[in-house]
């Protein structure tokens, strides 16, 4: 009896040191189980501190990668060289090139060869070309004082020494006054002078005859263009009579006289008379002018070819000059 309850109690005491010792096992398990468990759980300190770190981190790359970005864009910009200032060169801006691109009417087909005005010429080679440009210019500004207007003139002249003389027919006070004004406008005489007016009887109607005179400044017909031509008498003649054919003029007479020298030089006086319509005189007066011959023109005179009403559509010309051989 006492060996069985010995039993028991030392049975019992087994099983009691067996549940402390197993107790404490546990104990000691769930103690570690909780020591470790920290280090694979965070709290809100240690998330933002990772947080942080990795901002910085991503910061620095961005950082890397944008200051990369400027160095390249630095390095591939064009580079300023202040050293190597470029000065205009005549190879670059070739002074000829404005006048090849840019073409001007005086200089591609109206004038093939055209000089400085006044200072490639003699002074008597100039003295000549303004001769002819002056009378030429005169006969057709003085022409034009009559366009639309009630008076008619019966001649022009033109003298060597600038003077000019026009004689016209009009029908009253007023007509005469406008036909005045027109001449002074177009010619600008430094002086107009009209002679006392005659009354004349034409086609059953009374009319006023006016003779007005004046001189034109040397510089009307504007600056002396080109040199002069070295034409010989006889192809100057020929040229003159092609010229008249050209303007539709009729030929009426081309008369020289004997020829005179002095101090080398050989003076040939013609005079050459055409007969055709307004344009034709003046356009024939006009390219005379513009060719440059070597004339020295003492007198020119354009006359109405109506005596009766005194139209001006058909003209008679006549020019006195002087042909000149130079050395």
């Amino acid at each position: 009896m006492v060996d069985i309850n010995l039993l028991g109690e030392e049975e019992r005491r087994e099983e009691r040191q067996r549940e402390e010792t197993f107790s404490r096992t546990m104990s000691l398990d769930a103690r570690e189980l909780s020591d470790e468990r920290p280090s694979f759980t965070f709290d809100k300190r240690t998330v933002r501190e990772v947080s942080d770190s990795s901002r910085k981190i991503v910061y620095g790359v961005l950082f890397l990668i944008i200051a990369a970005g400027i160095a390249a864009i630095i390095w591939l910009m064009p580079k300023k060289t202040p050293a190597t200032r470029t000065t205009p060169t005549q190879t670059e801006v070739p002074a000829t090139q404005p006048s090849t691109e840019d073409t001007t009417p005086s200089e591609t087909n109206l004038q093939p060869e055209v000089e400085p005005p006044a200072s490639t010429m003699a002074p008597l080679e100039r003295s000549l070309v303004q001769s002819t440009q002056l009378g030429a210019w005169t006969i057709d500004a003085a022409a034009k004082s009559f366009s639309n207007s009630e008076s008619s003139f019966e001649l022009i002249s033109y003298f060597a020494d600038r003077r000019f003389l026009i004689q016209f027919v009009s029908p009253s006070e007023a007509a005469i006054g406008s036909t005045t004004q027109a001449v002074q406008q177009n010619l600008q005489p430094a002086e107009l002078k009209a002679l006392p007016p005659d009354r004349v009887a034409m086609n059953g109607r009374t009319m006023t005859k006016v003779l007005i005179r004046g001189s034109v400044s040397m510089d009307m017909s504007g600056p002396v263009q080109g040199a002069m031509q070295d034409f010989s008498y006889a192809q100057f003649i020929g040229w003159l009579k092609q010229l008249a054919k050209d303007q539709q003029l009729d030929q009426r007479s081309i008369d020289p006289r004997p020829s005179r020298e002095e101090d080398g030089i050989r003076r040939t006086p013609v005079i050459a008379k055409f007969y055709g319509p307004r344009n034709g005189v003046i356009g024939f007066l006009d390219r005379m002018a513009a060719a440059n011959p070597s004339i020295d023109v003492a007198k020119l005179i354009v006359a109405s070819a109506d005596r009766r009403d005194f139209s001006d559509d058909f003209l008679e010309l006549a020019m006195y000059f002087e042909f000149v051989e130079l050395p």
